[in-house]
């Protein structure tokens, strides 16, 4: 589930997105992480939704984030890997951003990724998951998901 930030401190966030073991994105925006949202976010995790920063890198998505938010998961905009070349300013920004991220405690997406390069930049970088379509091109849904397995709360 994909939210703008201003919802994350909403309780509308809460009973639309929490389902456990589901990922609340936040993209887009500015963020004022308060006491107020610090605790409500805390409340979201408690009921076992992970927080992810989607869009790192591109447009108002900034490293301020990943302070405020304390993300689970950080997934980086494509920009942050197309056209890139071992060696280059761009490699060696991807890479300390992941280095950042995973200091940070967070888990690092590369998004984006569709050549041999790329690729090979990503996982240079220390990222743990890549996603683009040097892998695989989008599939038409979920094949094979049995969502009546999900805990309900």
């Amino acid at each position: 589930m994909n939210l703008a930030p201003a919802p994350i401190v909403e309780p509308l966030c809460e009973e639309r997105a929490l389902i456990r073991g589901r990922i609340c994105a936040v993209a887009g925006g500015e963020v004022n992480v308060d006491v107020g949202a610090r605790e409500s976010l805390g409340e979201v995790r408690r009921r076992g939704v992970k927080i992810a920063v989607d869009d790192l890198g591109a447009g108002y998505s900034n490293l301020k984030y990943i302070a405020d938010l304390e993300p689970e998961v950080v997934k980086l905009d494509r920009g942050m890997i197309a056209g890139i070349k071992g060696g280059s300013r761009q490699y060696r920004l991807l890479q300390s951003i992941v280095t950042l991220c995973r200091q940070q405690g967070a888990m690092v997406v590369v998004e984006g990724i569709e050549t041999k390069d790329e690729c090979q930049a990503a996982l240079d970088s220390g990222a743990e998951y890549g996603q683009g379509y040097f892998f695989a091109r989008p599939a038409e849904g979920l094949v094979g998901v049995d969502w009546s397995s999900i805990p309900k709360e």
